[in-house]
């Protein structure tokens, strides 16, 4: 279900609950020989340092990911990676890598959990090295650990929550590969089952979900969601207009019913296809999230995942 390709990176996401349960595990022996964890699928990577094979001939390591469960993070600062649980019954010392979704190094920083029952609360700690799309941190006791973007909104910024959800698994129509593609627009923060329980939570299709919050521009008036496909064998079939008025967004925080909606089908004709891509522009919205990139290893299981331009 996880996979990280091309530096495409999983961010997030349905509801806060008590089910925490890992998406991906991997049990790796670490030696003198083999020193280096590289999990390219899951953007993690774990460096054992050399003055640890001392006493110690080889160190059983378990890493987990998670992409939603009872997590809590500080205030004013984005979840922007995936979360890892790293075990080992021996302590050492190490160098891990995280891959994040924002191409930048400003206002990141490494956050850990220690607690063993959830809600798992993270606090951010010092330290850390950030490249691009890559943080590094020098760690010598495990629990779980992710990479966090602080959000500097002015007081007087408008935000708005767009959450995007894709179906499970797609359909072979014609020779061709269908995924159901909808963006969803709202005023006030909701869980997954708060924005879609009279929706379609009753469906046995149930979606997966992307989250991200956006600033607009102050002269918005409209979301506008433009497709740009560089995919070869990809078409794109909207089902309605990709435009959600501001005035749409707000009423709805006041009515019940369909949440505003930006709804299309994604083609491929190509059915040996292993994964794609597409890229969206939003208009109305404020850099950085005014150009993403979505992307969708298919290995079983459909995953979504998000890069900020």
């Amino acid at each position: 279900m996880f996979c990280i390709i091309n530096k495409y990176i999983f961010v997030f996401i349905g509801s806060n609950n008590s089910s925490v349960e890992p998406i991906e595990k991997i049990e790796f022996n670490l030696s003198e020989n083999l020193p280096t964890l590289s999990w390219d699928e899951c953007g993690f990577a774990l460096y054992c340092h050399e003055n640890n094979w001392t006493d110690i001939q080889q160190l059983p390591v378990s890493v987990s990911v998670y992409t939603s469960g009872d997590f809590i993070f500080p205030e004013k600062y984005k979840l922007v990676s995936s979360i890892y649980q790293i075990t080992c019954d021996k302590p050492f010392s190490a160098t891990i890598k995280i891959q994040h979704c924002v191409n930048s190094s400003d206002r990141l920083t490494f956050a850990v959990s220690s607690d063993v029952r959830p809600p798992f609360h993270f606090s951010v700690v010092d330290g850390g090295d950030f490249v691009k799309n890559t943080g590094l941190l020098k760690v010598s006791k495990f629990s779980r650990f992710s990479v966090l973007w602080k959000r500097l909104f002015p007081p007087a910024s408008i935000i708005y929550n767009i959450y995007l959800s894709h179906s499970r698994r797609p359909k072979i129509i014609d020779n061709a590969k269908m995924w159901g593609l909808s963006f969803y627009a709202f005023k006030k923060l909701r869980t997954l089952e708060q924005c879609f329980h009279n929706y379609i939570g009753t469906q046995n299709n149930f979606p997966y979900l992307v989250r991200f919050s956006v600033e607009l521009e102050e002269s918005a008036k409209e979301l506008t969601f433009q497709y740009i496909n560089n995919e070869p064998f990809m078409q794109f079939l909207e089902y309605t207009e990709l435009t959600i008025t501001r005035n749409e967004i707000d009423k709805y925080d006041k009515d019940s019913g369909c949440p505003p909606e930006c709804k299309m089908i994604m083609k491929n004709t190509n059915l040996s296809i292993s994964s794609f891509s597409v890229s969206f522009n939003i208009t109305g919205v404020k850099p950085p999230f005014n150009k993403i990139k979505f992307h969708w290893p298919i290995c079983g299981k459909l995953s979504t995942f998000l890069r900020i331009h």
